[in-house]
This record gives structure tokens, C-alpha cells and sequence, in this order.
């Protein structure tokens, strides 16, 4: 049941974070115009620009198909748990379910995560910077 402490462990930090959030809202809100226009093209050029790219390409290439695999093992650990092992078990079946919900649980928060990513980016204006690819194609006029 590791699982289930690692996730209410960031649940709990997660509510910690959202406590926190309404103390600094305004501030960032007021601050987010002088951060944008304080930053030019020459970080795209540079080689902390590079890094950056090379973080983000990690990220995209790597890592988010690297956690939709393990929600997917975890889920499929749960089904195996639940109509296999836990057929005569109920406290196989229990933890076998429990497995099958968190998993779900993940499925949902990172495809929603994603899909409003995906949402800011192509409603934000960018100049020249690359978009990510969306379902919604425009309308042709």
C-alpha cells in the first residue's frame, strides 16, 4: 500500500501548496508583466537557451510517456490483483481495486494536466516560439 501513502503524502502537500497560494496570487499577478518583457530573445540563443530546450525535450520525449507507463502497470497490476489472484481473496481484491482507482485517479489528473497545457498554448499568443500540436484545428476562412 506504498502507493496509496505516496499519493496521500502529495495530496497533502498539494493542499499545503493551494493553502499557500491565495498569500502570493496577487503578487505574481502584479509581477507576471516585468518577468515577461524582461526576457528577450537572446535566452533562446544562448546556452542556457539550449538547456532549456534539451530539459524540455526530456521531458516530452522521456519522462511523461515514462509515468503514462507506470499508471498503466500499476492499473493492469490492479485488474491481475482483482480478478485473478483476489478471485477467493478479499483482501487480495480490496488491494487489488484500490490499485485500479488510483490508477484511474492518475489517468484522469495527468490527461486533464496535459489538456490544459495543450489549451494555454495554443490560446497564448507566442512570436515564433513553437506550439505544441492541438486536436482543434482552426477553421479555414
Amino acid at each position: 500500500m506504498w502507493v496509496k501513502e505516496i499519493l496521500s503524502m502529495y495530496f497533502n502537500i498539494y493542499y499545503v501548496y493551494m493553502k499557500n497560494l491565495y498569500k502570493y496570487l496577487p503578487t505574481t499577478l502584479l509581477l507576471a508583466p516585468f518577468l515577461v518583457s524582461a526576457q528577450g530573445n537572446e535566452i533562446v540563443d544562448s546556452e542556457l537557451g539550449g538547456f532549456i530546450v534539451n530539459i524540455q525535450g526530456f521531458i516530452n520525449d522521456l519522462l511523461i510517456p515514462l509515468v503514462f507507463g507506470f499508471a498503466l502497470i500499476f492499473f493492469l497490476y490492479g485488474v491481475f490483483n482483482y480478478f485473478i489472484v483476489g478471485k477467493n481473496q478479499t483482501d487480495k481484491k480490496a488491494e487489488g481495486r484500490s490499485y485500479m482507482v488510483w490508477s484511474i485517479a492518475g489517468f484522469v489528473l495527468m490527461v486533464s494536466v496535459w489538456g490544459i497545457v495543450a489549451l494555454l498554448a495554443s490560446v497564448i499568443p507566442t512570436s515564433g516560439a513553437p506550439v505544441p500540436p492541438s486536436i482543434i484545428t482552426p477553421l479555414s476562412t
